[in-house]
């Protein structure tokens, strides 16, 4: 028998993958349970179109940010969180767990497994925020990115580089209007187009440092 392949310290695939398409999150929701969620994840301001940029080192906080957010964002509008690294796994569901996904989220709340701008644009239907985990596996630039998703609201997470900027630099800067570093489960802006650095406008609190 072989022995397992790893790769980064992940299981690989040794046979033909099978795609699941994008699923309601209520598949990945285990049964009766509801975890608490806080300030200032526990809204997500959604007003005009806007474009978000998350990054960090990896065990940072990025996707427990970007998995917040999106269950905040749908207790109110339908959301797509495109698991790109992950698809519907254990450690997505634990995450959505832990991030307070109850039935008013889950409702408006689908889950994809794309791996590609191809599939992505597949799995879109009625999603008014897309978030993204993460454009560095998904291999897409910001231009090709906001061709697919047209007038949605996204929120990007993207791997920091080894000298601790975001893989793509200046190009995904100055494609969103808020730039947010992710360290030790810190949240600090480094970008806001819609005001001063110490505040935040996509949330409902506006903060400059948020724990993830």
């Amino acid at each position: 028998m072989p022995l397992p392949v790893a790769l980064r310290g992940r299981a690989v695939e040794l046979g033909p993958r099978r795609r699941g398409g994008a699923v309601s999150a209520s598949r990945l929701r285990p049964d009766d349970s509801v975890a608490p969620y806080g300030e200032p994840w526990s809204s997500w301001r959604l007003g005009g179109r806007h474009a978000v940029l998350l990054y960090g080192v990896p065990g940072s906080g990025k996707s427990t940010a970007a998995t917040r957010l999106a269950v905040s964002a749908s207790r109110r509008v339908e959301v797509l969180y495109v698991a790109v690294e992950e698809g519907h796994s254990v450690a997505l569901r634990e995450r959505l767990e832990r991030a307070g996904l109850d039935d008013m989220a889950a409702r408006r709340l689908r889950v994809s497994d794309a791996r590609d701008l191809s599939e992505l644009a597949d799995d879109l239907a009625s999603a008014v925020v897309v978030v993204i985990d993460s454009v560095s596996e998904l291999r897409a630039s910001p231009l090709s990115l906001v061709e697919v998703l047209g007038d949605r609201s996204w929120l990007a997470v993207q791997h920091a580089n080894s000298r601790g900027g975001a893989y793509g630099g200046h190009e995904w800067a100055h494609a969103v209007d808020v730039v947010l570093r992710v360290e030790h489960g810190v949240c600090t802006p480094t970008k806001n187009r819609f005001g001063p650095m110490h505040s935040i406008p996509v949330f409902e609190q506006e903060v400059a440092h948020a724990a993830c």
